[in-house]
């Protein structure tokens, strides 16, 4: 599973993501931080 968008959100996503593997080891979660409009235009594209 791929998280990506705003650098402002990052540091909570990041925190979340570690908490929900925490819980669920078997699932691995990459954060990556492209800004507000390059993570709209991936979430656009599917």
């Amino acid at each position: 599973m791929h998280i990506d968008g705003s650098s402002t959100v990052y540091p909570i996503t990041e925190a979340v993501v570690e908490e929900f593997q925490a819980a669920n080891r078997r699932i691995r979660v990459a954060v990556g931080v492209s800004g507000t409009g390059g993570g709209f235009e991936k979430f656009c594209a599917g």
